[in-house]
């Protein structure tokens, strides 16, 4: 009986990893990141963040297979206390496959309200983690949690982050 067991969880393993495998110039369509479109803003007191993201049909080329998939592109602008730290919402109108901005991602964990994507720290000089969680409300909400990324190699980096790690968007 563990025999068994064993072999269909080996069995449910590879068949979900040869599922997740695209085809070449398949286009993953993601309809779930709809929602997390359009311009969110954050403000306390003469602190503020504004983020717009938009999706875009991405041709993603790996070693030996070629596909698109929709994801999320999108610039920010963070004011503290009423001056502009960083501010990239001026590329927004361009942004495309070879102009991607400060926000770049479309990771869908198993929660279909969440989505994972990378945002460059322009003041540091490195990407950083942001995860979005979708809140449905009259006024539709984003939980923005910002994390440093695991796992860097290379050169030594400056610690810390320059965005707020923890907030709550408003759509505009």
């Amino acid at each position: 009986m563990k025999n068994t067991f064993i072999i269909l969880y080996f069995l449910i393993i590879v068949g979900n990893s040869i599922q997740a495998q695209p085809t070449l110039n398949e286009y993953r369509i993601n309809n779930n990141i709809d929602k997390f479109v359009g311009t969110w803003k954050w403000t306390l007191g003469q602190d503020e963040v504004i983020i717009n993201l938009k999706k875009v049909k991405f041709y993603f080329t790996r070693t030996n297979i070629s596909f698109y998939e929709d994801v999320l592109m999108g610039t920010h602008k963070y004011v503290k206390s009423g001056i502009v730290i960083e501010d990239k919402n001026f590329l927004f109108p361009n942004i495309r496959q070879n102009l991607r901005g400060s926000i770049f991602g479309g990771d869908i964990n198993d929660d279909a309200n969440k989505i994972e994507l990378t945002i460059r720290d322009q003041i540091k000089y490195k990407k950083e983690i942001l995860e979005l969680t979708y809140v449905a409300a009259v006024t539709p909400q984003l939980i923005w949690n910002l994390y440093e990324r695991g796992g860097y190699v290379g050169p030594p980096k400056i610690q810390g982050i320059t965005l707020p790690t923890q907030l709550v968007l408003i759509k505009q």
